[in-house]
């Protein structure tokens, strides 16, 4: 669903539907450090590379897939792009795509594209992924529909379609976790962001996508991020050798065979595959390494008196 500049601000006045997940800290996307940024106003511009693809498709497609669903339960549907606010819990809003009319339900609707079928059930049930369910949840707690029908074009040709009732303990939780969030976001109190989540990595660096030139010197708890991070690396290292090693010893039982049947009755397969050639367009990135020498830019700036210290964050 495509929204307005407008429409996005009004986002900020509150948690929607697909901010649930994010902020139970559930979203696979992002995270509930970004979203309070977001809530703020001072999120960095997004990478539009970054989904650009799925998004689009996914407008396309939404059209399609509402047809299917209104051609197979026979029910008119209705869009709905407005706003939605929630009397008992004024920070919970709703901007839902579309909404069943004419039936003795109140029945609200949501229309979805998936690359692979990870996490969806099959057609006729309840079982959806878990992110997706939050923001469902959330919507019948905001609405007070009875009902919520979801449809879901998986790979651009598998439809299915799922129908899902209010679960009266995930509401619960989305409320109370939703209410401490938007407190966190009115007190300008951000969330400990999740350190190691991919979305975090791609927040700094849409935070700070360059160099200004500057020495710092940073405190002490670096040190101790450095440590584990250096134990880690060599762990990896062990790891990943036993993991090499196992590989080779079954390739080496195998030999030339196509196909090497394990006790437990599973297999390795052997095969050619062709690689097809292409060219990579030229891009620049900022690369963070660790190094034990240090660079002639930072002995010249403790020299000169220049470096900025760092103070711990709390």
């Amino acid at each position: 669903m495509s929204l307005t500049k407008a429409q996005l601000e009004e986002r900020r006045t509150g948690v929607g539907g697909s901010d649930a997940a994010t902020v139970l800290g559930i979203n696979p996307y992002t995270t509930s450090y970004e979203l309070y940024l977001d809530k703020l106003g001072e999120a960095p511009p997004e990478d539009e590379s970054f989904l650009k693809e799925s998004r689009y498709w996914g407008s396309v497609l939404e059209q399609p897939v509402c047809d299917r669903y209104a051609e197979e339960t026979g029910y008119k549907v209705q869009k709905a792009n407005q706003l939605i606010r929630s009397k008992e819990h004024p920070f919970m809003i709703a901007n839902i795509d579309r909404k069943v009319v004419g039936e003795d339900m109140r029945i609200g609707f949501e229309a979805k594209t998936a690359a692979r079928p990870d996490g969806w059930g099959e057609s006729g049930s309840d079982e959806i992924p878990p992110y997706i369910m939050c923001q469902v949840q959330h919507y019948l707690a905001v609405t007070g529909y009875d009902v919520w029908d979801l449809a879901v074009l998986i790979g651009n040709r598998d439809y299915r379609s799922y129908r899902i009732n209010p679960i009266q303990s995930i509401i619960d939780d989305l409320i109370e976790a939703e209410e401490e969030f938007w407190d966190r976001v009115q007190a300008k109190v951000a969330p400990e962001p999740q350190w190691q989540s991919a979305a975090t990595t791609r927040l700094i660096k849409n935070l700070y996508p360059g160099t200004n030139g500057q020495v710092v010197e940073l405190p002490n708890v670096s040190q101790k991020y450095q440590d584990v991070l250096k134990d880690a690396q060599e762990q990896a290292k062990l790891f990943n050798g036993i993991i090499d090693g196992c590989k080779n010893r079954i390739a080496m039982l195998m030999g030339e065979a196509a196909i090497g049947i394990l006790p437990d009755g599973s297999a390795y397969t052997r095969k050619e595959q062709k690689r097809k050639a292409f060219e990579v367009a030229e891009t620049s990135f900022i690369a963070t390494r660790h190094t034990t020498k240090l660079p002639v830019a930072a002995t010249k700036a403790i020299e000169e008196g220049t470096v900025i210290k760092i103070e711990a964050q709390s």
